[in-house]
């Protein structure tokens, strides 16, 4: 039977910057307090919420690390569970510009490539595995069309049309508590309660994998 210390893997985990008029994001919160684990190779950065350089430090972090598994968190404030992405669509369309005051309407991120394409994680199986931690989750059909969708798209295809050996894959993580005094009416979660998640989500990942 696979254990997680059967190999080393690599995991390459990225969070994002506040945007917006937010002071907080959750993923980088979490991101930042991530402690380390001794059955993997564990890599985090910190991305900028722009369309263009978020993709291109990630493509240069692949080039570099050559990670098994590539894991994106992004905060998703008007949810109340963690959120499994399942799936991001070739369209970028934003009520909001990105940090670098870009925005897109109706604009297909690559040209000729597929009108989507899925995530490379277990989702099922690991929306399963927070559920069991008692923490609300549920598979999400939906990454938006803002710069997490394009991140995991582009990511994506960049993966499969250079067949790379790499698993991928999005999780919208629910505000944190502290963030309810910007926004009240958003849902929160502890930062205890969301470490103990990303744990749950690497052991399961490093034994489907």
């Amino acid at each position: 039977m696979k254990t997680i210390l059967d190999k080393r893997k690599r995991i390459l985990i990225t969070g994002f910057e506040p945007f917006g008029n937010n002071k907080m994001n959750s993923s980088e919160i979490v991101l930042k307090n991530l402690p380390d684990f001794n059955f993997v190779e564990l890599y985090k950065e910190l991305l900028p919420v722009s369309f263009s350089r978020s993709v291109k430090t990630v493509i240069q972090l692949l080039n570099d690390i050559k990670p098994d598994i590539v894991i994106f968190l992004g905060q998703a404030g008007s949810r109340n569970s963690v959120d499994i992405e399942r799936i991001a669509i070739n369209i970028d369309d934003c009520r909001n510009p990105d940090n670098d005051g870009v925005m897109f309407k109706d604009t297909k991120i690559i040209e000729n490539g597929p009108d989507a394409l899925f995530s490379t994680l277990p989702v099922r199986s690991l929306s399963d595995a927070v559920l069991a931690c008692n923490v609300q989750s549920k598979v999400s059909n939906s990454a938006g069309t803002f710069v997490c969708n394009h991140l995991l798209y582009s990511i994506l295809y960049y993966i499969k049309d250079n067949n790379l050996p790499v698993k991928a894959g999005f999780i919208h993580l629910p505000c944190l508590a502290e963030q309810k005094k910007d926004n009240l009416d958003m849902q929160s979660f502890s930062l205890k309660d969301l470490l103990r998640v990303m744990d749950v989500i690497i052991r399961n990942l490093i034994i489907n994998f």
